[in-house]
């Protein structure tokens, strides 16, 4: 959802809201500029926001060779649906529209706008905190890019998984862990495409992520990706490390 769309959508919920309040339509709809342009301004900040250092790109995928032979990989997240702003923002509202209401008296028109704006931040910034804590670690959503050698593959916590280690590089999606396809040695010239996702929820179109699997374990490389993002960054890694085709 655009930016200009999740001011919409906002301005018109709360609007009824208000309304329904017993609150003119004339004043509702000025009363839900405020907390519309809240909303619209943390869609547009989560689109361009980054959980990582602010060198990395905005591009789904950047791919940079390296003089040391090492190929660094960097998957950029796509951002969650504009559910996960807009309904924080009208939670933090109708908190801050409660604090108002039932909370006096209050001494003066200063002390019940801080009162008011404190309990819009502490209600809706933490959930709209938890909400996208919560989804980007289901979609697997990584800070920092990852590497690629011919000899070994740097993780983005920064640990190194030599060639040999290696036992394949798993395409899954993150909500249901479906595996899509697995890329081995023996299979890479046969595989197809990755299959649909199973869950029909728009935040299942952007949790696909590229596991490792190694020493017994899995280790994801990127997630929080789309279908073609995640198929591009596993085609880098082939590429990269010609052990694994």
């Amino acid at each position: 959802m655009s930016v200009r769309l999740t001011f919409v959508v906002a301005w018109v919920a709360i609007t009824l809201l208000l309304h329904l309040a017993t609150t003119e339509w004339v004043v509702a709809g000025i009363m839900a500029l405020v907390p519309a342009l809240v909303a619209a301004a943390f869609r547009w900040l989560a689109r361009r926001w980054r959980p990582s250092s602010s060198d990395r790109g905005q591009a789904p995928l950047t791919v940079t060779e390296r003089p040391d032979s090492w190929t660094v990989i960097d998957a950029c997240p796509e951002p969650l649906p504009a559910l996960f702003t807009v309904v924080p923002v009208l939670v933090g509202f109708l908190a801050a529209a409660m604090v108002t209401s039932l909370g006096g008296p209050w001494r003066g028109f200063g002390e019940l706008a801080i009162s008011a704006v404190f309990a819009w931040a502490v209600a809706g910034g933490l959930l709209a905190v938890w909400a996208h804590r919560l989804q980007n670690g289901r979609r697997g959503v990584q800070s920092a890019p990852f590497a690629v050698a011919p000899h070994a593959i740097r993780l983005p916590s920064g640990a190194e998984v030599a060639a040999g280690r290696i036992y394949a590089l798993t395409l899954r999606n993150g909500l249901d862990g479906h595996v899509s396809i697995m890329v081995t040695n023996s299979t890479i010239g046969t595989a197809g495409s990755l299959g649909a996702a199973h869950a029909a929820a728009k935040v299942a179109r952007i949790a696909y992520r590229v596991d490792l699997d190694h020493d017994g374990r899995s280790s994801t490389l990127a997630g929080g990706l789309t279908e073609p993002q995640a198929r591009a960054v596993a085609a880098e890694v082939l590429r990269a490390m010609p052990t694994l085709r």
